[in-house]
């Protein structure tokens, strides 16, 4: 883990990089948790498989190219989440309903945040390079 830790520093900077591993590792679970929930089903949702495998050989690879379509699609289907959230007109008087939609729109945001952090994350590997002479 802290050789993964120093090559994300060396590769998009000193306090960036730990950024992007946090991004990284934050989609993977989100991935993992919906292909996991639909498992248990019985049921095999391609897009949370294809979501999983993308994010985790990002995590081992960190091509910073790939980051910036990675956070773009992150960022595009976490807007269109929550505002097919924001539109559901749901029982919001049951407790459980309620804390759900904040959870859910909580963890949008948060989709949205790392999303970014994805995208930005090319220029900083760009500087790195720049720094580096190469």
């Amino acid at each position: 883990m802290k050789k993964m830790i120093a090559s994300y520093k060396d590769t998009f900077g000193k306090n960036y990089g730990i950024l992007v591993l946090v991004a990284l590792i934050y989609f993977s679970l989100v991935a993992a948790a919906w292909f996991g929930m639909f498992l248990y089903l019985h049921q095999i949702v391609y897009e949370a498989l294809g979501m999983l495998t993308a994010f985790i050989i990002q995590l081992f690879y960190r091509k910073p190219a790939i980051n910036i379509v990675l956070g773009a699609l992150g960022m595009f289907f976490c807007i269109i989440e929550l505002l097919r959230t924001l539109n559901t007109h749901t029982d919001l008087h049951n407790p459980f309903i309620y804390k759900l939609f904040i959870f859910t729109i909580a963890a949008l945001i948060v989709g949205i945040i790392m999303s970014g952090i994805l995208m930005f994350s090319f220029m900083y590997a760009f500087k790195q390079q720049e720094k580096k002479g190469l």
